[in-house]
């Protein structure tokens, strides 16, 4: 399910272009995989608005949250669907070296790469 971002499922940090979890918990709790799903057993990715005015910011975007989304669902898989928020900010918070938002990140930038060269 992808989102739009408005009003009603604002983004308000500037460095932040989507997001698909939005945990409102103590760093020291336990996250479930299963809190990340709607009731209709989807998992919503909201999106900036401004996101959809480039085709390489869309492709960027989207490809970043899909391979961390699948990246987590493998990690929760193996941690029988569970895992601390602190574990779960270090695997997605920006500024980690090597972290999966890092890995997104750098394919995000190989995709764009290869629709450049495409056009």
């Amino acid at each position: 399910m992808l989102i739009v971002s408005d009003d009603e499922y604002s983004i308000d940090d500037p460095h932040v272009d989507a997001c698909y979890f939005n945990w409102r918990g103590d760093a020291s709790m336990d996250v479930r995989w299963a809190q990340f799903f709607t009731s209709k057993g989807q998992i919503p990715v909201r999106v900036k608005r401004e996101v959809f005015g480039s085709d390489e910011a869309i492709l960027a975007v989207l490809a970043h949250e899909l391979f961390e989304v699948q990246a987590l669902r493998e990690l929760f898989a193996a941690s029988a669907g569970i895992m601390t928020a602190t574990r779960l900010y270090g695997l997605v918070e920006r500024g980690i070296v090597g972290n999966l938002h890092d890995q997104a990140w750098e394919l995000a930038d190989q995709l764009v790469d290869a629709m450049r060269r495409q056009s």
